[in-house]
């Protein structure tokens, strides 16, 4: 048996790295599922509300996790400066001549930029501030970006896979 070379051996790690980061997303879609009743009630309780944005958090930082591997392993590193996670969805978005296309499309970017700021806001206010029309919004448009998500990565992997022949 002949062993890849040491550039496949990276862009195969990548591939699975990026599929062992898609299992947890799909989790957390199955526990929004479980949410999305008690969400759609007249009086949400803040409980949920907080349980809800946790998901949606965690969501934009399993999305980020992908982009950070393909910015190390193809990208030459993350971006730098106070506003990089900002760039470093931008940076998914851009055809990068002769070293990788889009990982996502733009009109999945923007989708994307309200989850991302979204994150920052959680992170940054107290659970009982959270915006209830934006959470439940966000819900809602949930299944379908992930969805998305899993289109776009899908069309990446069959680039890596040409690259890992």
């Amino acid at each position: 048996m002949k062993l890849p070379t040491k550039e496949k051996q990276l862009i195969r790690r990548l591939q699975s790295e990026i599929n062992h980061e898609i299992l947890p997303l799909e989790a957390l879609l199955r526990e929004l599922e479980t949410l999305k009743p008690r969400l759609a009630q007249k009086e949400i309780s803040n409980l949920d509300l907080r349980a809800a944005g946790s998901i949606l958090h965690d969501f934009y930082n399993g999305v980020e996790n992908i982009f950070r591997r393909v910015a190390q392993e193809l990208n030459g590193g993350l971006p730098a400066g106070e506003d990089w996670h900002k760039q470093l969805l931008t940076d998914m978005s851009l055809d990068v001549k002769g070293v990788r296309p889009p990982l996502v499309s733009e009109d999945l970017k923007l989708k994307l930029q309200k989850y991302l700021g979204f994150r920052h806001i959680f992170r940054n206010v107290y659970g009982f501030h959270l915006e209830q029309e934006q959470i439940k919004a966000m819900v809602k448009e949930f299944p379908r970006i992930l969805s998305w998500l899993r289109r776009e990565i899908a069309a990446f992997q069959e680039y890596l896979d040409k690259l890992s022949q």
